[in-house]
């Protein structure tokens, strides 16, 4: 991505967007600034046919392109920039002269256009965190449900079992009740007394 580039302004270009890369121009002294795209052939060849027609112009001008001579030497060498990006599936964002803090915070501005302004950029945030937290009480419900129906499915086995056992004739209570048969001598788990 360096290409010649101070470093600090490489790391905050690929820190802020990675598909954004840095070059130096064909035929100026500028930067060119480019973001990956997709670049359809037919906008290449008409890309093409514009420097073409500007590269006439300037060595060939008629009378009222000998007046606009500067202008279209300048149009002529961002066509070619431009063209070279297109060639390598990329669009030029912009071709400062220097790279310096000014055009960092200009591209960040222009991103944080792009996506609608700070405002929208932290409701975007904001959503996907509402997002997540509704997914995980999603799952935490799902958990929590998926326990209930299986600890009722024990207790209704249990109900079955006992109503099962009582329905055969089965007379010893503190089994059916606590699990426990009753031995000689023992008395009531919950007596009277204990109210």
């Amino acid at each position: 991505m360096s290409s010649g580039a101070p470093e600090w302004f490489s790391k905050a270009l690929a820190t802020l967007d990675p598909l954004l890369s840095i070059r130096k121009s064909i035929i100026t002294s500028h930067w060119v600034l480019e973001r990956k795209g997709i670049i359809l052939g037919s906008e290449i060849e008409t890309l093409r046919r514009r420097r073409d027609r500007m590269w006439r112009w300037i060595n060939f001008p008629n009378e009222m392109q000998k007046r606009d001579l500067h202008k279209n030497r300048k149009e002529w060498q961002s066509l070619v920039d431009e063209v070279y990006s297109a060639e390598q599936q990329k669009r030029i964002i912009c071709r400062p002269r220097e790279l310096n803090q000014k055009v960092y915070n200009d591209l960040c501005q222009a991103d944080f256009q792009r996506y609608g302004g700070f405002a929208r950029y932290c409701t975007q945030m904001e959503q996907e965190e509402e997002r997540l937290e509704a997914e995980q009480e999603r799952i935490l419900s799902n958990k929590r449900q998926a326990l209930n129906a299986e600890v009722f499915d024990m207790l209704s086995f249990l109900h079955r079992k006992r109503g099962a056992m009582l329905d055969q004739g089965h007379q010893d209570f503190r089994y059916l009740l606590h699990g426990r048969h009753t031995k000689e001598g023992d008395g009531p788990v919950v007596s009277l007394a204990d109210f």
